[in-house]
């Protein structure tokens, strides 16, 4: 095989892996979005840490393999990473502000507490 076409072949297979990758995250994004309890499954330093990693593959594809395929794709996967791994931290200050929004307007005990 020819360096060209392992290149190719190479390239096709990052891609392609990469796009299943993005493909996988929906999931945990949407379970992200449905949770009502802030996420607290979702390990935000994992899912950080994914988005600096591909971020810098895509930075590795654009400045050293100078190719645009790779380097838009691991851009969607930094962005996906990205999205599930703030999507905990969003959810909590939003679920905070709400709490802190309706609480002061309900009352701490009933007020009508006398017996029948």
């Amino acid at each position: 095989m020819d360096q060209q076409t392992l290149h190719v072949v190479v390239t096709i297979a990052n891609a392609t892996f990469t796009t299943f990758r993005i493909a996988a995250h929906v999931p945990q994004l949407l379970a992200v979005v449905r949770d009502t309890s802030g996420a607290r499954a979702i390990s935000v330093g994992s899912w950080v840490m994914f988005a600096i990693a591909n971020l810098s593959n895509a930075v590795y594809a654009l400045v050293i393999a100078d190719d645009w395929l790779m380097f838009g794709i691991n851009l969607l996967s930094t962005a996906s990473c990205a999205a599930i791994g703030g999507s905990p931290s969003a959810s909590s200050a939003a679920s905070r502000a709400w709490r802190r929004r309706v609480r002061p307007a309900m009352p701490i005990a009933p007020t009508d507490m006398t017996p029948s």
